[in-house]
């Protein structure tokens, strides 16, 4: 199970929206490991580092909206 920051939030809520918060953290992990790998396999695979530093931009903001939702909670920002 998750541990989130703001978990009291995210306890009161039922049914679908106590789903929500799941499935966008997932989505959030899911995303931060594709843009590393993609980053990882261009550098060292093909040698493109352009492409690899753009990945990296989007790892950079996965993982930042990762960090603001895990302490806010808020789910219409973040998706």
């Amino acid at each position: 199970m998750v541990q989130w920051f703001n978990s009291e939030k995210i306890s009161t809520l039922v049914g679908q929206q106590r789903h929500q918060p799941k499935m966008i953290h997932v989505l959030l992990m899911v995303m931060t490991a594709y843009f590393v790998i993609l980053s990882v396999l261009n550098v060292f695979l093909f040698g493109d580092f352009n492409i690899a530093a753009l990945d990296m931009i989007g790892m950079t903001g996965t993982v930042a909206l990762l960090v603001y939702f895990r302490r806010t909670a808020k789910l219409a920002v973040t998706s």
